[in-house]
């Protein structure tokens, strides 16, 4: 039986905490299997339950498509739901919100950056990470132009989305108790 946990150990607290500063990384996964979303184009919808990519969603011959293919694709109305806590996280960061952000952020990340930055509250924490961070990197994170997928299961869920100009991009989210919370506090470029 394959396990589901290889994305969601991949960075330490620290890096996680770091990366809520951090624009997103821009480099190419490979050779693209599945065609990039483009602004505006009407993309095929996600079968729910489906254990495969959804339409849409690049993949990589050969690569790490664990992301793409985790748990299986969730419905309509709670790719809607988890749309709306990840665009307000990502919201309240472009606008220098920090206690807001901290509000919809895992407690896991919440606690990496206070450590980080030496501070007791979440939303100083972040604020003084941010410092020096221009605040157009904040606002390209919070643009999400066409959500392409929800993955969820055992509790996480991976949110697939393209920006505009039809990079994708994928947040990690996780539940704690029956709240959804931001896992990822930046987002992992997919193509």
């Amino acid at each position: 039986m394959r396990t589901q946990t290889g994305p969601l150990r991949l960075a330490t607290p620290a890096l996680v905490a770091l990366a809520a500063i951090l624009p997103a990384a821009c480099g190419d996964g490979g050779e693209q299997h599945a065609p990039q979303a483009v602004a505006g184009a009407a993309q095929p919808r996600p079968e729910p339950g489906a254990k495969a990519a959804a339409p849409g969603v690049p993949t990589t011959e050969g690569g790490d498509n664990s992301i793409q293919t985790w748990g299986v694709e969730a419905s309509g109305a709670e790719r809607a739901r988890l749309t709306a806590i990840a665009r307000a996280f990502y919201d309240a960061r472009a606008a220098a919100e920090w206690n807001r952000a901290c509000a919809r952020l895992a407690a896991e990340q919440r606690r990496a950056s206070e450590r980080l930055a030496g501070r007791n509250r979440c939303g100083a924490a972040l604020a003084r990470l941010a410092q020096g961070i221009p605040a157009r990197a904040f606002a390209e994170e919070a643009e999400i132009d066409a959500v392409l997928s929800l993955r969820v299961g055992g509790g996480h869920a991976f949110l697939i989305y393209a920006r505009p100009g039809g990079k994708v991009f994928a947040t990690a989210l996780r539940r704690e108790g029956n709240a959804w919370k931001v896992f990822s506090v930046g987002p992992t470029a997919l193509g």
